[in-house]
């Protein structure tokens, strides 16, 4: 087999792999083609989770984030900007009306992904903080990497502490 090949061949089954892993009971899973989006459907996150944040405003929101990481105390720790980008994008990912965020390529029903954000603290603030400071590659999509980060930090900040990092 020629490299690009086992390359393509790689990529679709580690993207297949991906989706297969994902947590979640009743999942329907598509996988088009290879470079098409993966599509989540799951009825579990879609019952009771508009209590997570019923249509509020962005202001609100704003609010409520604010309070939910502690940014006083974040500000106080000298945080400054990427903090207050970083409760810009919970707040619009909180207030969102579309249907599903991207997340790390794919796209997840925005009520889990809002189920998931509200369990940030401000630990998972700092710690994905502290590797935005650490990452030394080229960030082509901040906005779309900081989401990434903070979605994964619920599961990824207990690991780290296991290897060290």
């Amino acid at each position: 087999m020629n490299p690009i090949a086992e390359s393509t061949a790689t990529y679709a089954k580690n993207a297949h792999d991906q989706c297969e892993n994902i947590d979640s009971a009743n999942a329907k899973i598509t996988f088009a083609e290879m470079g098409k989006t993966h599509t989540i459907k799951n009825d579990y996150y879609q019952k009771d989770l508009n209590k997570i944040y019923p249509s509020i405003s962005y202001g609100n929101a704003i609010e409520d984030v604010r309070n939910q990481i502690e940014y006083d105390v974040l500000a106080e720790r000298g945080y400054g900007s990427v903090l207050d980008e970083i409760v810009s994008l919970l707040a619009d990912t909180v207030t969102s009306p579309a249907e599903t965020v991207r997340i790390n390529q794919i796209n997840i029903p925005t009520d889990k992904v809002k189920w998931r954000l509200k369990q940030l603290t401000a630990e998972h603030i700092e710690y994905v903080i502290s590797s935005l400071e650490k990452n030394t590659t080229e960030i082509k999509n901040m906005r779309a990497y900081l989401l990434t980060a903070l979605y994964n930090s619920i599961d990824t900040l207990d690991t780290s502490a296991l290897y060290g990092a």
